[in-house]
């Protein structure tokens, strides 16, 4: 296993349009939302300079969080008015809507903040992110129960999902079938790029294969898929000068979980 130091049925996929286990469909086509200013800095985290470094290239948007910790929050999604968050989108997909959260609605096992939790069988995911706590981190292809439990113990956060490059190799899964080739959405990955842990959207609607080739290019070694679709694309980060950008306007009342980043 790598470490890296930085710096119920198939799914609920059959059920919806461009998703994997449930929750999200076709986006609105908008790239970003509206700026919104956020609260008075509290005093349990620091000011250090820039929350989220944000690198704009031809094909992709890359948001690079300068994070203290992590964390899978689950429930209820993080406001912007807690000004240690400095960015959250959905991660695990989730199963059905329904207006009382429950962990066995969250696609496949999961950690969050140091404790596992079971949820329901998603067969298109092949792998997951584990976050070990300070900058340690990994991206399991395959077999990832142990791994769950060692971020479990250690305090940390993990999620399953569709794995969609491992050690700089493409892995296959549904969405890259040949059948698939018409799979155009807009895509979102938690990634691995040049030693830094990164989130990375895709630049409007694309083919997914043809984001995957565009993270390969870019030099990404590891991408696992994150949610996304309409009102689960919804997300934000925190600029330097404390406001909360949106990326996507609206939100779904149906979310169940989201990677969070602290500063």
């Amino acid at each position: 296993m790598r470490k890296k130091l930085l710096v119920y049925v198939m799914c609920a996929a059959a059920a919806f349009v461009n998703i994997g286990c449930g929750g999200s469909s076709k986006v609105d086509g908008k790239a970003h939302g509206d700026v919104v200013k956020g609260v008075n800095a509290q005093t349990l985290c620091e000011n250090d300079g820039r929350y989220v470094e944000v690198d704009t290239l031809e094909n992709l948007i890359v948001y690079y969080p300068n994070f203290s910790t992590i964390d899978l929050v689950c429930g209820e999604m993080p406001v912007k008015e807690d000004t240690c968050v400095i960015f959250c989108a959905a991660a695990a997909f989730t199963g059905s809507f329904i207006e009382n959260f429950k962990h066995s609605n969250v696609a496949g096992d999961h950690v969050s903040s140091g404790k596992r939790y079971e949820g329901y069988e998603c067969r298109v995911n092949t792998g997951c992110f584990v976050y070990y706590g300070g900058h340690e981190w990994d991206f399991i292809y395959g077999e990832h129960s142990r791994d769950l439990d060692k971020a479990a113990q250690r305090g940390g956060m993990g999620y399953a999902q569709i794995m969609m490059i491992n050690e700089g190799k493409v892995k296959q899964n549904y969405r890259t079938n040949p059948r698939n080739t018409k799979d155009v959405n807009e895509f979102r990955a938690l990634c691995e790029l040049n030693g830094r842990l990164c989130v990375i959207d895709s630049r409007g609607f694309v083919n997914f294969r043809d984001f995957v080739k565009d993270l390969l290019q870019t030099g990404v070694s590891d991408a696992i898929y994150m949610d996304m679709g309409e009102g689960w694309n919804y997300s934000w980060w925190r600029h330097s000068d404390g406001t909360a950008i949106e990326i996507h306007e609206t939100p779904s009342a149906y979310t169940t979980n989201w990677i969070t980043f602290y500063k």
